[in-house]
């Protein structure tokens, strides 16, 4: 799901920067939003769906760190490409980023989900004596 939502924004994104109009914008910034909305809605579960249960909060601060850096990083990057490029052909150019990702998710689901899935155990609620 995560790898599809993210394959199917790249376009959007390419599209957001070499819009001719301000309406291709709009309609390029709902498709984005869109995809990356589905894309975001899976991230806690497919986290939880590969990280034992203690490490999960740990996991799941990682992948926030990681994901806050890459964001703060992007518009240095694009600052620096504003000068060579322009900042509509960078802005596109940032949909590569959504390719990679996609494949690099893809990847790992493929090759290794069945060996790193975490299979749900029972939970146990103590119920009270009647």
């Amino acid at each position: 799901m995560q790898a599809g939502a993210l394959a199917l924004a790249a376009p959007f994104i390419f599209w957001m920067g070499s819009s001719p109009t301000e309406t291709a914008t709009y309609i390029a910034l709902f498709g984005f939003g869109l995809f990356r909305g589905v894309y975001d809605s899976n991230i806690v579960a497919s986290l939880y769906e590969v990280v034992p249960a203690r490490l999960r909060s740990s996991g799941y601060g990682l992948m926030l760190m990681g994901a806050f850096l890459t964001g703060a990083f992007a518009p240095y990057l694009l600052g620096i490409l504003k000068p060579t490029l322009g900042l509509s052909k960078g802005l596109s150019g940032l949909s590569v980023s959504y390719v990679l990702g996609s494949l690099a998710i893809g990847t790992a689901a493929f090759f290794f989900f069945n060996r790193d899935r975490q299979i749900a155990q029972p939970t146990l609620i103590p119920t009270l004596p009647a």
